[in-house]
């Protein structure tokens, strides 16, 4: 009797990468642990998703550690007949991966999220966004130099990678750089969830997408969820304990 092997690659562990055939999941080594044991990871999920966790991510189980397989930076998954390359591609969250193989290239949140004909934005969320390690990794990805850029949210890139690139590189630096102007302002953080929707919605619309894919995008990334990553963004204008007494 024959049998067949699922691979299941993840970027950024996440709620819902949980086993329900025979699957081994190729995970960086930060990521590993919360597959084996969910608990901080489905903690941190409900800081977010709140009442809605079970909604959208239903049951979270965890997953059998042999079925758990390591993956360190270049390291390479046979699945014939290619060979896929993991690379460590931080920014978004520290146990991140892209993987390569030819000249294809799945990007996870480091490479954007984008819908339809609207522009590529970088989903800014908590704990773990770091500025400086996401444009590194995008310099990263540039060097690989895919022609295809495949997105978990959502597919295909069409048209040029290189310009896709560009655009979500240019709005990292300037998002981050809004936010610290506001830190630096004394913005709490009600203020910042409306202000920072506006300007999402605003990038958005001036950048080809129509009201009705915005609002698809704030399903798809919600803008509340960035507000409470400026600890981590404006932590070389005021100390993380200063933004906990604004909240």
């Amino acid at each position: 009797m024959s049998s067949s092997v699922i691979f299941i690659l993840i970027t950024p562990a996440r709620p819902g990468d949980s086993p329900s055939l025979e699957l081994r999941f190729y995970v960086h080594p930060r990521g590993a642990q919360h597959l084996i044991d969910p608990a901080k990871l489905i903690a941190s999920a409900a800081r977010i998703f709140g009442d809605d966790m079970q909604r959208l991510w239903g049951r979270i189980a965890p997953v059998p550690e042999n079925r758990v397989r390591i993956l360190e930076d270049e390291a390479v998954v046979p699945v014939a007949p290619f060979e896929i390359r993991a690379i460590a591609t931080p920014g978004h969250a520290s146990h991140h991966h892209v993987y390569h193989w030819d000249d294809n290239l799945f990007g996870g949140d480091i490479a954007g999220v984008r819908l339809g004909n609207g522009p590529p934005i970088p989903p800014f969320v908590p704990p773990e966004l770091h500025i400086e390690s996401w444009h590194e990794s995008i310099a990263k990805i540039r060097e690989l130099n895919p022609t295809k850029l495949y997105l978990p949210h959502f597919g295909l890139v069409k048209g040029s990678v290189a310009a896709h690139l560009d655009a979500l590189d240019e709005r990292v630096t300037r998002w981050s750089e809004w936010f610290r102007e506001k830190i630096s302002a004394g913005f709490r953080e009600p203020d910042l969830v409306a202000a920072f929707a506006r300007l999402e919605y605003d990038d958005l619309i001036a950048n080809g997408a129509t009201e009705e894919l915005a609002r698809d995008y704030e399903t798809a990334d919600p803008s509340c969820m960035a507000v409470p990553a400026p600890s981590v963004i404006g932590r070389n204008i005021i100390q993380a304990s200063d933004w906990q007494n604004r909240r």
